[in-house]
């Protein structure tokens, strides 16, 4: 679902917040958000619960029933982080958009600092986590990814998966007009030509659940960003084979030669299995990776909402 489903008044500020079983954090999430941005002007909290099973939809109704300015929508499942952000785009009627993690990772009291940001010179201005309170495993990991995007993509950023930004809104309906279902809207901004500025922000530890992200979904969310945005990858494992056919093509002649003068070739099963064993890999790689390009192309062309909408908080139909 690309439409607007947007049904409330145009407002200034609009904050955009995905929750899945984010129960424990929902009510100081909302309360400090809400402190946060009332000295912006008129503003507007969506909370998309993104198939939660702890109970997060019963606390956000609470929240909407206490807050006018909150409202609540329900995804029929979890469809995901990025789905779930389209979700709240489309419902968003402020002139700045705001997105922000459930999980108080990232302070809402670093939201005006991203809003005061933009700009004739910003179109969107990201949070970059300063003094990181992740465990190695994700920090380590995290640095090599941005510093791999950066190069493939070309969007020269230090923080790619700081999910709190501030967007104009003719950016996010530019966002909503493109149809493809990897909508990782940092890179997807950048190619639509926003100019894209990063805000050091302050970063806290999780006071309550537990992170969704384990290290081979936030490898596998970061490789969707490389396959959905640049050709690159396809070209750096071209260049590899190319390479991989030389030194084949050059072995073959120093083996040759050998031959002619020792009348025998250097001995050597092991060296050999461990070649072979090497090139079959690499030929796995390359059609794996060109794999992962037919499949973007296959989910696209069948052509399935991005996410479907169960019921909103303020008038609960679908």
């Amino acid at each position: 679902m690309h439409s607007p489903i947007a049904t409330r008044p145009a407002c200034d500020v609009s904050v955009v917040a995905p929750a899945y079983n984010e129960a424990a954090n929902l009510p100081e999430l909302i309360e400090r958000t809400v402190a946060a941005v009332r000295p912006l002007g008129s503003f507007e909290i969506i909370i998309v619960d993104d198939g939660s099973t702890d109970g997060s939809w019963p606390v956000i109704q609470a929240a909407a029933r206490a807050h006018d300015e909150v409202v609540g929508i329900r995804l029929q499942r979890n469809f995901g982080q990025h789905p779930a952000v389209s979700a709240g785009f489309a419902a968003a009627s402020g002139a700045v958009v705001v997105t922000i993690d459930s999980d108080l990772q990232n302070p809402p009291e670093e939201i005006p600092a991203l809003v005061a940001r933009l700009g004739p010179d910003c179109d969107v201005a990201s949070g970059w986590r300063q003094q990181r309170q992740d465990g190695v495993l994700r920090t380590l990991p995290s640095r090599f990814v941005n510093w791999a995007i950066a190069r493939m993509t070309g969007v020269r950023l230090h923080d790619y998966g700081c999910m709190l930004r501030a967007y104009k809104r003719a950016i996010v309906e530019q966002l909503q007009a493109c149809p493809e279902m990897n909508k990782a809207t940092t890179a997807l901004s950048s190619w639509l030509g926003a100019q894209v500025v990063e805000v050091p922000i302050k970063h806290s530890r999780r006071s309550a659940g537990r992170s969704r992200y384990s290290f081979w979904r936030l490898v596998k969310m970061n490789f969707d960003i490389l396959t959905g945005f640049s050709t690159n990858v396809l070209q750096v494992v071209s260049v590899s084979g190319f390479a991989l056919s030389v030194l084949g093509l050059v072995a073959g002649v120093v083996l040759a030669v050998w031959r002619v003068l020792h009348g025998s070739g250097p001995a050597g099963q092991t060296t050999f299995l461990a070649v072979l064993t090497f090139l079959a890999g690499a030929q796995m790689l390359a059609i794996g990776t060109v794999g992962e390009y037919v499949a973007r192309i296959f989910t696209q062309v069948q052509g399935r909402p991005l996410f479907i909408v169960r019921e909103r908080s303020d008038d609960g139909a679908p």
